[in-house]
């Protein structure tokens, strides 16, 4: 099941930055603080969520503190630049530890 999570983890950071046509996950669902939620970020957001439910112990609580992080990222409070992306592939990072320890 990590391995299926850690693809769909991949393949949705890349949809994130690869435009194939009739497939966009770009588009605007909402926003706050004048930030646009888009669907690749709910749809990254359910992912890390089901990582953080099947990981354990210490891997689990780091994919907590990143996921709270990710999240200040998206909505704005913390503005480093592709700080999202930085996070995501720390969670990627994270996913083939505990796959390949």
């Amino acid at each position: 099941m990590l391995i299926l999570l850690l693809v769909l983890l991949t393949v949705f950071w890349l949809l994130g930055y690869i435009a194939i046509p009739g497939v966009s996950l770009r588009k605007e669902i909402f926003s706050i603080r004048g930030r646009q939620i888009t669907v690749w970020d709910v749809l990254t957001f359910l992912v890390i969520l089901w990582i953080i439910g099947v990981l354990p112990g210490p891997f689990h609580a780091i994919a907590a503190i990143l996921l709270v992080v990710w999240l200040l990222g998206i909505i704005g409070i913390i503005q480093v630049a592709n700080f999202s992306a930085i996070v995501i592939l720390t969670i990627i990072a994270i996913l083939l530890l505990h796959i390949f320890r």
